[in-house]
């Protein structure tokens, strides 16, 4: 059987999505021939993400490569006459909806349409639809394996173009390969699916002996030049899983990302890191006040903490990324502020600290969407990018006033900015 696997993605959004990889890990292990048709070369109007971090400060600028000067449609329309899928496959994130609905109704053929992904496992009755045929509101290996759902399948890369394996980082592109230690996070954050997606599919943390034997797979078949934990907490391993991957991943000994929640780090953990030869660990701040941030988010940690936790990171050398929310539901000028100072003692600890900034996205299936909805607070919009402009209604912030704090966020820290 011939499968076309459909992928639509925000512009320059180079992440590979473990969604695609794993699906045609298990289709090929099925016998189909698969090919991938990925929007992410394609420019759409308007100033893309990586812009505007670029433009505010948090990634260094790069000269962008592998960029599709034709017609997204016509190409889509044009990769499905040559292949002549049997069925076709598209996975759904909420900001990308539009666009994946865009490239099937521009398809002529009948093509019998599975669709899955994070958004349709939260949200299946948006996605009714005389253009897909099958919804999965499940796992993969569920829908292909029925009989065998716990099958262990390695995410496969080679689906994607091999340029597309290349990432910017710190202005410079490197092969970067992405890594699973577990398919969900422990915390519940009231912003984010996980949760959602927790109760629906369980929490399953990979076995060590998994984790590794993928790395070495990993390493073996693409040569990376940099390894990305895509993982929500990379620390939600056991501390003895952790020292035995430690050891192990030293023989490796490749530059790596990870993210984590602040309660996770201590000194024994950012000192294997460094041993390790970790590059960067993005750490989720989200807002700088104590209260609201425990009641609201759902983060229980103290500013202190934070505080502490980069300190660590820059005693033993390890870059950092502060990842801060505005424009939150009920959120204040004031609890805006908070955020910035809380950032600017984490600046004082770590000049080079990466200082992220993004605007609050009401997703489907979080906790946070069903508060603003009870509270009247949801606009007739879908979430779009972290990026754009807010999408709910802020009884004590304009939508202006939100998108100065965002788009200045580095320069109000540093102090080179007025959020008076």
């Amino acid at each position: 059987m011939k499968t076309l696997l459909v992928y639509p993605n925000m512009p320059l959004q180079f992440s590979l999505p473990h969604s695609i990889g794993r699906v045609s890990s298990a289709l090929k292990e099925s016998g189909d021939d698969v090919r991938l048709f990925d929007t992410t070369m394609y420019l759409s109007d308007g100033q893309t993400d990586e812009e505007k971090r670029i433009a505010r400060g948090q990634i260094q600028s790069y000269e962008v490569r592998g960029l599709k000067d034709t017609d997204m449609f016509e190409d889509f329309n044009k990769t499905i006459d040559e292949f002549n899928p049997d069925r076709m496959m598209i996975t759904f994130v909420d900001n990308t909806v539009d666009i994946g609905m865009k490239l099937l109704k521009s398809n002529k053929k009948k093509i019998y349409t599975v669709a899955g992904g994070v958004s349709v496992i939260l949200g299946a009755e948006r996605f009714k639809s005389p253009l897909i045929n099958k919804l999965c509101t499940g796992s993969v290996e569920q829908m292909l394996f029925p009989n065998n759902p716990n099958i262990e399948l390695m995410d496969d890369w080679t689906v994607f173009d091999p340029e597309r394996l290349s990432r910017p980082m710190s202005g410079k592109y490197y092969k970067t390969i992405p890594l699973l230690t577990d398919n969900s996070c422990p915390y519940t954050c009231g912003f984010c699916s996980a949760p959602s997606l927790k109760k629906i599919m369980g929490y399953k943390r990979k076995s060590l002996e998994s984790v590794i034997k993928e790395l070495n797979f990993q390493v073996k078949t693409h040569n990376p030049k940099f390894i990305y934990f895509s993982s929500e907490t990379f620390f939600s391993m056991p501390i003895n899983d952790f020292r035995k991957f430690a050891e192990t991943y030293k023989k490796v000994g490749l530059p790596f990302w990870c993210q984590t929640h602040v309660n996770t780090i201590n000194e024994e953990r950012v000192e294997l890191l460094r041993e390790m030869n970790c590059h960067r660990v993005a750490v989720g701040i989200e807002c700088g006040n104590e209260q609201y941030r425990r009641g609201m988010i759902g983060k229980k940690f103290t500013n202190e903490k934070a505080v502490k936790v980069f300190r660590l990171l820059s005693k033993y050398g390890i870059q950092a990324s502060s990842n801060n929310i505005v424009g939150l539901p009920m959120e204040t000028k004031e609890l805006m502020d908070d955020t910035v100072e809380l950032n600017r003692k984490i600046y004082n600890e770590m000049s080079d600290v990466q200082l992220n900034c993004y605007v609050y996205q009401p997703y489907h299936g979080t906790r946070l969407r069903s508060y603003c909805k009870n509270k009247g607070l949801l606009r007739k919009v879908e979430p779009n990018s972290v990026l754009g402009d807010p999408v709910i209604d802020n009884p004590s912030v304009k939508d202006s006033t939100i998108m100065d704090y965002c788009n200045n966020f580095d320069k109000l820290v540093k102090g080179s900015g007025d959020n008076g």
